[in-house]
């Protein structure tokens, strides 16, 4: 489940940052941002599979980063 969970929150960002991207940019013409595609999502990609296969309680607490930081305490903030 966590694996498919990662996958699809992957590919659903793919997808937005394409679709902001190369709308904004009026053509699919746009090596740059093909560029930044394929180097942003390998180097997620790489770090999914590692989360994966060697911290998986990490990966599922940055998936749902939302709901387990809004029931952590504030932190104080140290002063000098």
């Amino acid at each position: 489940m966590l694996t498919v969970k990662a996958f699809a929150r992957q590919l659903f960002l793919l997808l937005a940052m394409a679709a902001v991207l190369f709308t904004l940019a009026g053509t699919l013409h746009y090596w740059q941002a093909w560029a930044f595609l394929a180097v942003y999502f390998t180097s997620s990609m790489a770090i999914i599979l590692y989360l994966l296969r060697n911290d998986s309680k990490l990966l599922e607490r940055r998936l749902g980063g939302g709901r387990s930081l809004r029931n952590r305490p504030a932190r104080r903030s140290s002063s000098f």
